[in-house]
């Protein structure tokens, strides 16, 4: 008589009678199934107890900055080979396992813990070899890796810009805000303010930084209180912060132009003695030999600033007179002059 053991692995019992009809007596035998050393792809699995993790690099903690993944490997009936030989893996990049290879225990049970510090999705992956080979394990077990704790920011973009004074520069700031393993952390505040130069900043003041962790001012106006520089130009900063990440800050440039300042200054003030054109006087000789009445890029050499600023450099009256002009008015021609006399 042949006997085939049934699929499942452990003990199996057959029952023989030696009588007939099925009476007794009876003759018992036992015979143990034992799982096939083929590991089943499909039967086989593997799970993640955390699907959604924080990046970290040690000291990391399953079900929050680390996963348990655990490999159950089966033959093709379902039984758990046992000391089946499992290798580990995940896709991405800087991806940690307490093991990634081992043997599975009498249940065919193998678990590892897995950590990374790249914030990013992942999809843990293994083998198993009963015996027989290595096989890839059909399932896959999707992790989710969220980036830590805001430690970063730095200037995006829109730093180091020139515009008219009271006008809005281009391009609005943005700051990145990144975690200890320079993920983009999304979500954060962050707190844009003026802190010199007389300007302002437009809402939102305190946006939040989006996925890529990166967060926008609504736009800057430059002002200019700030002293022109030897080109003419007013700074203004604007700083930008985020809890734990400390701050940064953007400078940019006022400006003042021909046709919205200059030229109004001229008009207020000089008009009713001169004509003074942009083309009659940004390069031309003056009446005091050797000076021109604008010479680009230098005030001090421009004979109508001499005049202005009550020191004609060959005498005569001041413009306007008496004294000359204002303080504000001194600052608007000098600045211009500075930044190269443009016709802006």
């Amino acid at each position: 008589v042949s006997w085939t053991v049934g699929t499942s692995a452990g003990t199996n019992t057959l029952r023989a009678s030696t009588g007939g009809g099925g009476g007794g007596p009876f003759a018992t035998f036992t015979a143990t199934g034992v799982a096939q050393t083929n590991v089943s792809p499909t039967q086989s699995t593997v799970v993640a107890t955390t699907g959604t993790i924080t990046a970290c690099s040690s000291s990391c903690s399953a079900g929050s900055t680390a996963s348990t993944i655990t490999v159950t490997v089966r033959d093709g009936f379902g039984n758990p080979i046992p000391n089946a030989a499992v290798t580990v893996a995940a896709t991405g990049t800087n991806n940690g396992f307490s093991s990634s290879s081992g043997t599975a225990n009498g249940s065919g049970v193998f678990t590892t813990v897995f950590n990374s510090t790249k914030a990013e999705a992942k999809s843990i992956s293994a083998t198993g070899d009963g015996g027989s080979g290595v096989i890839p394990i059909s399932q896959t077990a999707p992790v989710t890796v969220n980036a830590a704790s805001p430690a970063s920011i730095a200037v995006n973009g829109g730093n180091s810009q020139t515009a008219r004074v009271g006008t809005a520069i281009l391009t609005d700031p943005s700051v990145l805000v990144r975690d200890a393993f320079l993920n983009p952390v999304p979500n954060v505040t962050v707190t844009f303010s003026v802190t010199a130069g007389g300007g302002s900043a437009t809402a939102p003041t305190t946006p939040l930084t989006n996925a890529s962790g990166i967060a926008t001012v609504g736009g800057f106006t430059l002002g200019g209180t700030n002293a022109d520089d030897a080109t003419g130009r007013m700074s203004n900063t604007m700083s930008a912060s985020a809890s734990g990440a400390g701050s940064t800050s953007f400078t940019e440039f006022g400006i003042y132009t021909w046709s919205s300042d200059v030229s109004p200054v001229f008009a207020s003030t000089c008009s009713s003695c001169h004509s003074l054109t942009y083309s009659a006087i940004v390069g031309v000789p003056s009446s005091c030999g050797g000076w021109n009445y604008v010479v680009a890029g230098n005030a001090a050499l421009s004979y109508v600033y001499t005049k202005m600023a009550g020191t004609p450099a060959c005498g005569g009256n001041p413009m306007p007179p008496p004294g000359g002009s204002t303080a504000a008015n001194l600052k608007i021609v000098r600045a211009w002059i500075n930044n190269g006399a443009l016709n802006n």
